[in-house]
């Protein structure tokens, strides 16, 4: 569009770029010569389709319906367009002479209805090998399908129905199963992996906790907790005094005269308690992942990985006069306590589940 802009109206038109010499001669339509541009500009864009039209319809092929229907589709846009325009007159007084083709509706509606039984016979012959058990034809088919429906009708004959069964096998299905192991907490764990919700369907991939009824399953992921360990809270308490002189005041002496001759500061003892607890408790996981054919049950894939989420954390409290302190401690709110297992089963979970994920995600594609 930018090259295009760069030349004139009458290069435009020499060069066969037609519909841009319309909209550059419709920039300034008081002119004669704009005027003159625009109309031999619109006459010759519409020439060249119904041309290219006519050899479409003497080739005598359905496979051209598509291609003609996109090109009534420019004549009656193009058509439509010039007459939202009139009446259009140069300040000279010339006035434009423009062909309007009276039936371009139903030509244009006869050449989408050709066009969409086109598609859909040759989506229907996708369909055939879909069933056979070509996945690549059934995808094919439905994006045939898609392509009528979203172009040229929302509904054609049975493409509602075609749409879902060609998606259905053209889909690959993942039948994934959980196995909470021997840890007491691996029910809790897995729960709060939440896979059933982050495991979303994707292009041509899909992904079922349970099996379903008349769904053909590609891959079998299973997901295994080897082991799941929460460990004893420890705490580690150390306290500590801290001392500092802090000058009070000044004591002076005078001479006879009433007049200071020397100051001589007083410091006063400060005491500070300090009072440091510390409390870890560590946790960690052991996954593995398998991903068989559901077909021939051959292992296709398999990765294990550990996973850890430890807490460790410092209260401190003070108590005496914190002038004595050397650093300056902001206490934690609430009391010395380590999380409770549910908590740290949690973390566990949310820490190791763009790993578990991964597998999800990236192992079925490698195959």
């Amino acid at each position: 569009l930018f090259s295009w802009a760069c030349h004139s109206p009458e290069e435009l038109l020499l060069t066969g770029k037609y519909d841009a010499a319309i909209r550059s001669n419709a920039r300034n339509l008081r002119k004669t010569e704009r005027v003159v541009g625009l109309e031999k500009a619109y006459q010759a864009a519409q020439n060249s389709d119904f041309e290219k039209i006519d050899a479409l319809l003497h080739q005598d092929s359905i496979a051209a319906w598509p291609e003609i229907h996109a090109g009534y589709q420019r004549i009656k846009k193009r058509q439509y367009d010039m007459a939202a325009r009139m009446p259009i007159r140069s300040r000279d007084g010339y006035a434009p002479q423009f062909d309007w083709l009276e039936n371009i509706d139903s030509l244009e509606r006869n050449a989408r209805e050709q066009a969409a039984d086109q598609i859909y016979a040759d989506a229907l012959l996708d369909m055939e090998h879909a069933r056979a058990g070509n996945q690549l034809a059934a995808r094919t088919a439905y994006a045939r399908l898609h392509r009528l429906t979203s172009k040229y009708f929302p509904v054609w004959r049975e493409s509602t129905a075609l749409l879902a069964e060609a998606e259905r096998i053209g889909t690959d299905y993942v039948l994934f199963q959980q196995n909470s192991g021997y840890a007491f907490e691996g029910v809790q764990f897995l729960s709060d992996l939440n896979l059933s919700w982050n495991l979303r369907p994707r292009a041509w991939l899909e992904y079922h906790s349970s099996p379903q009824t008349g769904i053909l399953y590609r891959y079998i992921a299973k997901l295994s907790v080897e082991s799941l360990h929460i460990g004893f809270e420890n705490r580690d308490e150390t306290t500590r005094t801290e001392e500092k002189d802090i000058e009070t005041g000044v004591k002076l002496s005078y001479d006879s005269s009433g007049q200071v001759i020397d100051r001589t500061p007083i410091y006063e003892k400060v005491q500070a308690n300090i009072k440091e607890t510390r409390i870890t408790k560590n946790s960690s996981v052991r996954l593995c992942f398998e991903l068989f054919d559901a077909q021939s049950s051959t292992l296709r894939y398999w990765d294990c990985t550990s996973v850890s989420n430890d807490f460790d954390k410092t209260w401190v409290e003070v108590s005496g006069d914190q002038r004595a302190l050397s650093t300056v401690y902001f206490p934690e709110v609430g009391f010395p306590n380590a999380p409770s297992n549910w908590s740290m089963v949690s973390a566990l979970a949310d820490a190791a589940r763009s790993t578990v994920l991964g597998w999800f995600w990236t192992a079925p594609l490698h195959y």
